[in-house]
């Protein structure tokens, strides 16, 4: 072992793989129930600190079910997740929380908030595991997706969820206040909670008689999408005609301070 091995970066070095544009341009969306961010042209080097991340190691868990082995894996993102410490990218989280501050995405204090950072990666022939294409909401209250491949028509889809009555609601906030009836309804036919189904071939979702799309959000190279993680959302991939689709997270999660 030589400590030439080693991928060693000084403090500028890494700040240089996150540098963002001057010239970025931020446009605020309106859609419906939602808002949400798009930020294009974003970082000056995407491709290189796509080639950095690529060197953190992660468990495939298609990989893993394939070669006969268990998982400890807990998270429902398909594909593989590398889960890397927001350390690297502590000016670039700073910015995100600055953009969506300044355009009324969020309400959160600095001090208030921990960021999580990690990467998706979706890529050709990949597997779902208990129905991970069906939509779903987030455990923190923002997410921001920086796109480091060409992801071809991938996108991210927003749904929302509709009962027999023909009521629609956006966001799982908004099922604390529905009638009781049409909470029964809901739990009857919800698919979220899909634990036991195991693996599947995956399915380019589009919606069923629970979940109704009403958006995309395009998924382009070296741009950030930003939205909250209460609305109801998915993946929008085919395993058998899009490229590989490789984005960094950075989630903001509130915490107390006191």
């Amino acid at each position: 072992m030589h400590i030439d091995d080693f991928h060693r970066y000084t403090a500028g070095e890494l700040a240089h793989l996150c540098e963002v544009n001057e010239d970025m341009e931020v446009n605020l969306h309106h859609h419906e129930g939602i808002k949400y961010l798009r930020v294009t042209h974003f970082l000056k080097r995407p491709e290189k600190l796509a080639e950095f991340l690529q060197m953190f190691p992660a468990e495939d868990r298609n990989k893993t079910i394939a070669a006969g082995e268990s998982t400890e894996i807990k998270s429902s993102a398909p594909g593989f997740q590398q889960y890397i410490k927001d350390f690297y990218f502590s000016d670039l989280n700073k910015k995100i929380f600055d953009i969506g501050k300044e355009y009324k995405i969020h309400r959160f204090k600095h001090e208030s908030v921990k960021f999580d950072n990690f990467t998706n990666c979706c890529y050709p022939g990949m597997k779902a595991y208990n129905q991970n294409y069906l939509p779903h909401t987030d455990s923190f209250g923002l997410a921001s997706n920086l796109y480091l491949t060409d992801a071809g028509n991938s996108a991210t889809s927003f749904y929302r969820v509709k009962t027999k009555s023909g009521k629609v609601y956006h966001n799982e906030f908004d099922l604390r206040y529905i009638p009781k009836e049409e909470q029964e309804d809901l739990l009857s036919r919800y698919q979220y909670n899909t634990k036991d189904s195991g693996w599947s071939d995956w399915v380019h979702f589009e919606g069923d008689d629970l979940y109704e799309k009403y958006h995309d959000i395009p998924s382009e190279f070296n741009t950030l999408n930003m939205y909250k993680g209460n609305i109801w959302h998915s993946i929008k991939y085919n395993a058998e005609t899009d490229p590989l689709r490789y984005s960094l997270v950075t989630a903001m999660i509130a915490v107390n301070t006191y």
